[in-house]
């Protein structure tokens, strides 16, 4: 398989009035094209902290985030490009813009890229189809919608600008078993049809049975998992 990812003696520390926090201390690892990845750990692990980091939403104190082969590092303007059209977000609260349809959910990352409105709406329609949400859903305020239609739209929401990573970070925390296994189940679709590569980071022991592979994260030190 060939590596989409890799990150390379990560090291991230906040300083706060209490004293610093090593959040992240030295984690290297790879994540291949078409696999599952994923990272276990509690609250506080800094496990979140590292899927920031790789999606550019926190900068590292050292070390090397590689997507394939290249340095992610750069000037503001190659940041940015990154984050909106390399990598998908999927987070635990879902984070979508609640005064938005659904469908205006999905397309406002392509309408950042600069694609043309037919093809946003196009997109987009095709996107929420495909996570199983109908062209009533399309049309509802996110507000409206329970925690397993929200997650699935965030889902279409970080495939808009067709990402080669997919960052999901507790996806399952705030729904019950039977939604999260569906959304579970969308993103190892996402993994081994599409191709992606998805980093799954949660403190779920049952998202370890559709793992290629898993690691442990305790105090900011990643470890392979058995």
């Amino acid at each position: 398989m060939q590596n989409i990812l890799d990150v390379i003696e990560l090291n991230k520390t906040f300083k706060g009035k209490a004293g610093d926090v090593e959040a992240v201390k030295g984690v290297s690892f790879a994540a291949a094209k078409g696999e599952v990845t994923v990272i276990l750990g509690p609250s506080g692990s800094g496990k979140t902290t590292l899927l920031y980091l790789i999606g550019s939403l926190e900068s590292p104190d050292s070390g090397e985030i590689r997507v394939c082969g290249e340095d992610i590092s750069g000037t503001s303007t190659a940041l940015i490009k990154y984050r909106r059209e390399r990598v998908g977000f999927v987070f635990q609260f879902f984070n979508l813009v609640t005064a938005l349809t659904a469908l205006e959910n999905v397309t406002l990352p392509m309408d950042l890229a600069g694609l043309s409105a037919s093809e946003q709406h196009k997109r987009g329609v095709g996107l929420l189809e495909r996570m199983g949400i109908d062209t009533r859903l399309q049309r509802s305020r996110a507000n409206k919608m329970s925690g397993g239609e929200k997650q699935r739209v965030a889902i279409a929401r970080a495939l808009a600008n067709d990402p080669e990573i997919i960052l999901a970070d507790e996806p399952t925390g705030n729904l019950d078993v039977a939604t999260g296994k569906i959304v579970v189940d969308i993103l190892v679709g996402l993994a081994r049809e599409d191709g992606k590569s998805v980093l799954i980071v949660t403190h779920d022991e049952s998202i370890l049975d559709v793992a290629d592979h898993a690691y442990k994260m305790i105090d900011g030190k990643l470890t392979a998992s058995g």
